[in-house]
């Protein structure tokens, strides 16, 4: 801690002659990033790994904004980019900052390892440092004219009682409010409502959530700002967009891709003229962006309705098509990775474009279910019996207030799902009895009974006794018996997550929490209707090459040729639709428990399924 006044030192910065050193000059002239700091790019800060990132720093000294939100990718240096502007405030402009992340462990990250150790190297501010980490280890740096806080998103209450002029949000969309509470934007304006405009800055850098969150409102509401090239050819001004990226050429005669040749021929297509763009001329264009005049961040929104944008309100957006580590030939590579994997797909628009997921709409007709009565390959199979060995047999239930819905489904080592038979049961009890005991009839007179068990937990009304009958049963099951329930996780990305829960005589058993919208959508859109409308076309010899490989490589869902009306009405049931810019699953106007009781077998693939 300090023990010197800090008196001395802010009066002398507060009759101080304003700086004229922009922000983007002094992260040249005294940010040294070590190896651990900046793998592979060791040293001097470089302009030219990130050029667009000029107009970002230098916003910290611009008076006509208060707001600055940043829609980036996963390579696009911007976390970089804003930890520039807190060592130029630090050594220049010192006002008190709060710097929040997503995570305690970000927090330590951030502050130690990517912000503290360069600082001690600015000789600025190196002598105004403190000695030791204790305050930092408590959370902030106390510096004799200022503080800095660095703060998990988590913990909203921080930024109360403090009085600051920069505020940071790293990864908004991840932030999570305590329900009922003043998401961690509007907490920081609050801050800010003792200050004069051009006196305060807030600023909000993150990748776009899987749902259109309040970052995409952030977002939208400010300029939308995009950073213009110009092309090297005919000078067009023009954002990199994905699909101007040129690799069709690199199709093998069976129409497959030569991954080489796409890494090393993709290139880019200029939009205004068709000019062909080499990937090598990137920094060019993105450096001449900086110097010429009318190229570089331009704004693009001028609504005027729900999206107009907010005064003194700035908000960009950049991708890994600028990025300088990673080239366009890994992105096409990447994409075409992700096939028609609708979750890599969302991966991808998130990580590598900084876009939102598509939105998609839609259900699924009951005489449409019909087609999957009818697997490809195979012959139709009736309740109780399977054409094949599997893979896995599995009980899945729904558990109601008064009964049990379950549903008998079965794997094939591809991933396919087949679900066996169906019913209600009335206890547990006879659920075991009746249908747990039930064996599979596959053929060559062999038999199969159930080989796990999984039971959603629901709204918790009859959580405890779920948990007992599921630990009870645990050894009727070759691969145990578990408890599943939809949740949300800050600690992981995954779709299913293994948890431990408390079993009401106070021991613990492995469960799985799943992300119930992902599970749905990839249940209900990705694989059951992709499949029906893919079979459609096949029926009618209408696929082309690209959906023809679609189909073979499709985890595929059948239902038996005996299947009757309440099964396809309730698996029916399920409608996605775009509220607010954002998909949501409506609430079913009918039930739907045996689709409740099905999706759960994507939570037992992610489970249980072989190795590849």
């Amino acid at each position: 801690m300090w023990h010197t006044s800090a008196l001395p030192d802010a009066l002398a910065r507060a009759f101080a002659a304003p700086t004229t050193v922009r922000v983007s000059e002094f992260a040249v002239a005294r940010v040294f990033l070590s190896e651990k700091q900046s793998p592979g790019h060791a040293g001097p800060y470089k302009i030219a790994l990130a050029p667009y990132g000029v107009g970002m720093m230098d916003s910290w000294l611009d008076p006509d904004w208060d707001e600055e939100h940043w829609i980036k990718s996963a390579q696009a240096g911007v976390t970089e980019i804003a930890l520039n502007i807190v060592r130029f405030i630090i050594a220049h402009t010192p006002t008190n900052i709060a710097y929040a992340v997503e995570s305690d462990a970000e927090v330590r990250k951030i502050s130690r390892v990517r912000l503290i150790e360069t600082l001690r190297s600015i000789p600025e501010i190196a002598a105004r440092l403190p000695s030791n980490d204790d305050d930092l280890a408590a959370g902030f740096l106390n510096l004799r004219d200022m503080v800095v806080h660095f703060l998990g998103s988590h913990a909203t209450g921080a930024f109360e009682n403090k009085a600051l002029g920069a505020i940071f949000l790293d990864e908004l969309a991840k932030h999570l409010a305590k329900p009922g509470s003043p998401n961690t934007v509007n907490l920081a304006r609050e801050r800010f409502k003792t200050l004069g405009k051009g006196r305060r800055k807030l600023y909000t850098l993150t990748k776009p959530g899987e749902q259109r969150g309040i970052e995409y409102r952030e977002y939208m509401t400010g300029t939308r700002c995009k950073f213009k090239l110009p092309c090297p050819h005919c000078g067009s001004r023009q954002e990199l967009v994905f699909e101007q990226l040129r690799y069709e050429h690199c199709r093998r005669e069976d129409g497959s891709y030569d991954l080489e040749r796409v890494l090393a021929e993709t290139w880019y297509e200029c939009s205004a003229q068709g000019c062909r763009i080499e990937h090598w001329r990137k920094l060019g264009m993105m450096l001449a962006a900086v110097e010429l005049p009318g190229y570089g961040w331009e704004r693009t929104n001028f609504d005027t309705g729900e999206f107009a944008p907010h005064p003194r309100k700035r908000s960009r957006h950049i991708s890994d098509l600028y990025s300088m580590f990673c080239t366009w030939g890994e992105l096409a590579c990447e994409w075409i990775k992700a096939g028609d994997d609708t979750s890599a797909q969302a991966a991808f628009r998130i990580g590598r474009l900084g876009l939102w997921p598509e939105l998609q709409s839609g259900s699924i007709a009951e005489q449409a279910l019909r087609r999957l009565t009818r697997p490809l390959g195979l012959l139709p199979y009736r309740r109780g019996t399977l054409p094949f060995v599997p893979w896995l047999v599995s009980l899945q239930c729904d558990v109601q207030d008064t009964y049990i819905k379950f549903v008998v489904g079965a794997f094939n080592a591809a991933g396919d799902w087949f679900l066996v038979d169906y019913g209600m049961a009335t206890d547990f009890g006879k659920l075991l009895a009746d249908v747990a005991e039930k064996p599979v009839a596959l053929p060559e007179g062999q038999t199969q009974l159930p080989q796990a068990l999984v039971i959603d937990e629901g709204d918790g009304k009859r959580t405890d006794e779920i948990r007992a009958f599921v630990a009870a049963a645990d050894d009727r099951f070759l691969y145990g018996a578990y408890t599943t329930k939809g949740a949300r996780s800050k600690e992981t990305k995954n779709p299913v997550w293994r948890t431990d829960v408390v079993l009401p005589g106070g021991e613990k058993k492995p469960a799985y929490f799943f992300r119930d919208f992902l599970i749905k959508r990839q249940f209900y859109i990705t694989r059951m209707k992709r499949l029906i409308e893919l079979l459609g076309k096949h029926d009618r010899g209408a696929l082309d090459e690209e959906e023809r490989e679609q189909l073979n490589r499709l985890p595929k869902i059948w239902l038996p040729v005996d299947a009757t009306e309440p099964l396809f009405r309730e698996l029916s049931a399920e409608r996605l639709a775009i509220v607010n810019d954002r998909e949501v699953f409506l609430d079913p106007e009918t039930r739907n428990d045996w689709g409740d009781a099905s999706k759960q077998a994507l939570v037992i693939w992610f489970m249980l399924r072989p190795a590849s």
